[in-house]
């Protein structure tokens, strides 16, 4: 379990680096079949002063697209 939680704050890590476009793939994976928390990685952007209406244009492109899929 420990190792499971390192690896998911990795990749939490890794989409808030990319900020706007973490986002939007971290949104994006969300939406999908696969289990991820994007509020997490919106949360912490709009915290480090990331724009939060751009924030949520780019979690709500990457959470709809991601439901298509």
């Amino acid at each position: 379990m420990h190792r499971y939680l390192y690896s998911m704050e990795a990749i939490v890590q890794f989409f808030i680096e990319w900020g706007y476009i973490g986002l939007f793939l971290s949104a994006l994976l969300a939406g999908s079949i696969l289990p991820f928390s994007s509020e997490l990685v919106l949360t912490v952007l709009v915290q480090m002063g990331a724009d939060p209406t751009v924030c949520l244009i780019a979690a709500s492109i990457g959470n709809t697209l991601g439901g298509l899929v």
